[in-house]
């Protein structure tokens, strides 16, 4: 069945803001001299991108996106700051630990908690529901309600310059994103997402699921046309294939790729089978390092040994079918190129078994955000 004629919609009931003090609310954002701004995946709901970038160029802040609000800002914006909890994220923190205001806009604490990054400075909440945060933080204003009309509220006003300066916002972002290009002598997991970054065209959906690779997904993913799909944060693994084969259904005239880690896959990796029966053109890139990784970093943190998170010893997979969809096998760093190639040049659904250094999860997956 074709499902492209379905569009997800938003009920808006209610059009109306509770302010909790105007006033001091647009006083704060005036005073201040080194704002930031953190949009979280309520933004992402109201579909609010245009109306950022505007709120954006006006208080003139650098901006922190939570992982599932990635696409609400370019990467390439000059006030881009960085994904917040995701790989390297201490580097943003160089930023926004200089803040004296913060502006959370549809932010939802299910993916990062306020407390857990932002310094102790009054807080601006901006969201459909009131702000959850520790009462260490005393000054604390909130416009609860219809995003579009507080956004609207905002962009009425006229603020003056902050001390921010690109050229600082800028070479923060390249400290941050260079950081994230480790080499290593085997193929590694920054090589493929920003391979896969190069070939993919602007109209492709990618689907990401649960894990370490994650993390650099989030990061490195020039996401820019609300095409790159994850879950809410604290969900389980599996997301990935399922979510695919529901995007390529969905709009049966994108390309979709979907990225799992060997621990991820094995939770859904029956649905291959209906990928299969449908004829699904869907490229499932599978990373494999034989282990949980992001367990193992975290085991590492609280410096315990290490239990229970290897996935295999063996081959991952030893034939070049798994449930009649073929498998193409990428090894080394000369053969990725080709490989991805191949894979988007395939009829049907094809799995691409990555195998992939996954050491270098340990020095980026960042622990301390402030």
């Amino acid at each position: 069945s074709n499902l492209s004629k379905y569009e997800v919609k938003i009920k808006k009931k209610n059009k109306n803001i509770d302010i909790s003090d105007k006033d001091k609310i647009i006083s704060l954002i005036k005073k201040a001299k080194r704002p930031v701004i953190a949009v979280g995946l309520t933004a992402h709901r109201y579909n609010l991108k245009e109306k950022l970038s505007q709120l954006v160029e006006k208080i003139k802040a650098p901006v922190f996106l939570t992982p599932m609000a990635k696409e609400m800002i370019s990467q390439e914006n000059s006030w881009y700051g960085g994904v917040l909890f995701h790989a390297k994220s201490d580097k943003a923190a160089d930023l926004y630990r200089k803040a004296d205001l913060v502006i959370g806009i549809g932010y939802d604490p299910i993916e990062f908690n306020y407390e857990a990054w932002m310094p102790n400075v009054p807080l601006i909440h901006v969201d459909t529901s009131k702000a959850d945060i520790s009462s260490d933080y005393k000054e604390v204003y909130e416009m609860i309600g219809d995003l579009d009309n507080a956004i609207d509220v905002l962009l009425e006003e006229t603020f003056s310059e902050s001390q921010w300066e690109k050229s600082e916002i800028l070479s923060n972002k390249k400290r941050l994103l260079n950081s994230l290009m480790i080499k290593t002598e085997k193929l590694n997991p920054v090589d493929l997402i920003t391979e896969l970054n190069r070939q993919v065209s602007d109209d492709s959906i990618i689907t990401c699921d649960v894990g370490a690779h994650l993390h650099l997904m989030g990061q490195l993913w020039k996401a820019d046309n609300n095409k790159f799909i994850i879950t809410n944060g604290w969900s389980g693994m599996g997301f990935s294939i399922p979510a695919a084969i529901g995007a390529k259904l969905s709009k049966p005239e994108s390309a979709v790729v979907s990225i799992s880690g060997d621990g991820g896959f094995l939770m859904n990796c029956g649905e291959i089978a209906l990928a299969k029966r449908l004829n699904l053109n869907i490229v499932f890139i599978v990373m494999v390092d034989k282990d949980y990784s992001l367990i193992k970093v975290k085991q590492n943190w609280k410096e315990v040994e290490e239990y229970a998170t290897q996935v295999t010893e063996d081959d991952y997979f030893k034939s070049d079918y798994f449930l009649g969809v073929p498998i193409l096998k990428l090894k080394d760093k000369e053969d990725l190129e080709d490989v991805l190639k191949a894979g988007f040049n395939s009829e049907g659904p094809v799995i691409i078994e990555a195998e992939v250094d996954g050491s270098i999860y340990q020095e980026l997956i960042t622990r301390d955000y402030k």
